[in-house]
């Protein structure tokens, strides 16, 4: 079996989880990737740049983590009970008789 690395984004929606996959990598892919990010940025440049891409990552993450837990309690928070409307009644207590 070959190793390699799938990204998911997972939405719980009720009881179900729905996975979708965006991108799988394999080793080879992901060092041709290192490989090619060396070359065009150089060995001073690479770790500042993956630093800033993994925070990137992280806060994208959060964010849809957010709004995935924001959607699903309003998907799954029970109606308001309905509102009882009073009718106005005359001085005698009996509502109003419609014609």
């Amino acid at each position: 079996m070959r190793d390699c690395i799938e990204i998911r984004l997972d939405a719980k929606i009720t009881s179900r989880t729905q996975s979708v996959a965006i991108l799988v990598l394999g080793l080879f892919e992901i060092v041709i990737i290192l490989g090619v990010a060396l070359i065009v940025l150089g060995p001073e440049r690479l770790p500042e740049v993956l630093k800033v891409t993994g925070k990137v990552l992280r806060e994208l993450r959060a964010a849809s983590n957010t709004v995935v837990r924001e959607l699903t309690d309003a998907i799954e928070e029970p109606p308001p009970p309905p509102r009882r409307v009073d009718r106005p009644s005359d001085a005698s207590g009996k509502p109003p008789e419609q014609s």
